[in-house]
Protein backbone atom coordinates (compact mmCIF):
# COMPACT_ATOMS: atom_id res chain seq x y z
CA UNK A 1 0.00 0.00 0.00
CA UNK A 2 0.91 2.92 -1.26
CA UNK A 3 1.17 6.25 1.04
CA UNK A 4 0.39 9.92 0.77
CA UNK A 5 2.88 11.56 2.77
CA UNK A 6 1.35 15.00 2.44
CA UNK A 7 -2.02 13.79 3.32
CA UNK A 8 -0.26 11.60 6.25
CA UNK A 9 2.28 14.87 7.32
CA UNK A 10 0.35 15.35 10.92
CA UNK A 11 2.17 12.22 11.86
CA UNK A 12 5.40 14.28 11.88
CA UNK A 13 5.41 16.49 15.19
CA UNK A 14 3.30 14.53 16.91
CA UNK A 15 0.34 15.85 14.82
CA UNK A 16 0.86 19.17 16.83
CA UNK A 17 0.99 21.86 14.43
CA UNK A 18 4.16 23.70 12.77
CA UNK A 19 4.06 27.49 14.54
CA UNK A 20 7.42 29.63 14.33
CA UNK A 21 7.92 32.21 16.05
CA UNK A 22 8.41 35.05 13.27
CA UNK A 23 9.82 38.44 15.52
CA UNK A 24 8.78 39.93 18.75
CA UNK A 25 8.50 43.72 18.41
CA UNK A 26 10.27 46.51 20.58
CA UNK A 27 7.11 46.86 23.21
CA UNK A 28 7.33 42.65 23.89
CA UNK A 29 4.26 41.64 21.27
CA UNK A 30 5.17 38.37 19.73
CA UNK A 31 3.82 37.22 16.61
CA UNK A 32 3.70 33.84 15.48
CA UNK A 33 3.41 31.91 12.33
CA UNK A 34 2.05 28.75 11.29
CA UNK A 35 3.52 26.39 8.42
CA UNK A 36 0.28 25.63 7.16
CA UNK A 37 2.05 24.53 4.01
CA UNK A 38 4.45 21.89 5.24
CA UNK A 39 1.49 21.01 8.03
CA UNK A 40 -0.75 20.66 4.87
CA UNK A 41 -3.92 21.55 7.28
CA UNK A 42 -5.60 24.88 8.26
CA UNK A 43 -6.10 25.20 12.30
CA UNK A 44 -9.58 24.91 14.43
CA UNK A 45 -9.92 28.81 15.11
CA UNK A 46 -12.06 27.90 18.30
CA UNK A 47 -9.27 25.98 19.50
CA UNK A 48 -6.81 28.20 17.93
CA UNK A 49 -7.98 30.70 20.40
CA UNK A 50 -7.99 29.13 23.30
CA UNK A 51 -4.24 28.35 23.12
CA UNK A 52 -3.34 31.51 21.74
CA UNK A 53 -5.25 33.29 25.02
CA UNK A 54 -2.71 30.76 27.15
CA UNK A 55 -0.30 31.77 25.69
CA UNK A 56 -0.48 35.22 25.87
CA UNK A 57 -1.27 34.50 29.48
CA UNK A 58 2.15 33.24 29.48
CA UNK A 59 4.14 35.42 27.78
CA UNK A 60 2.12 38.46 29.27
CA UNK A 61 2.45 40.40 25.99
CA UNK A 62 -0.23 40.57 22.71
CA UNK A 63 0.69 37.64 20.64
CA UNK A 64 -0.81 37.10 17.14
CA UNK A 65 -1.13 34.33 14.44
CA UNK A 66 -1.25 34.45 10.73
CA UNK A 67 -2.33 30.55 10.26
CA UNK A 68 -5.19 29.46 7.72
CA UNK A 69 -8.00 28.12 8.81
CA UNK A 70 -10.20 24.66 7.79
CA UNK A 71 -11.19 26.11 4.69
CA UNK A 72 -7.71 27.97 3.70
CA UNK A 73 -8.18 31.14 3.88
CA UNK A 74 -5.73 33.60 5.63
CA UNK A 75 -6.40 34.36 8.87
CA UNK A 76 -4.63 36.73 11.68
CA UNK A 77 -5.00 36.15 15.00
CA UNK A 78 -4.72 38.15 18.24
CA UNK A 79 -4.53 37.68 22.25
CA UNK A 80 -4.52 41.02 24.18
CA UNK A 81 -3.74 42.37 27.61
CA UNK A 82 -6.33 42.04 29.76
CA UNK A 83 -6.83 45.07 31.72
Amino acid sequence: MRRNWKAGSAIYNFGAPIVNADRIDVDGKLHLVHDHKTDGRGLDLRRTEKVLNYVQSVWRRPVELETVDASGVSRTLTATVEA
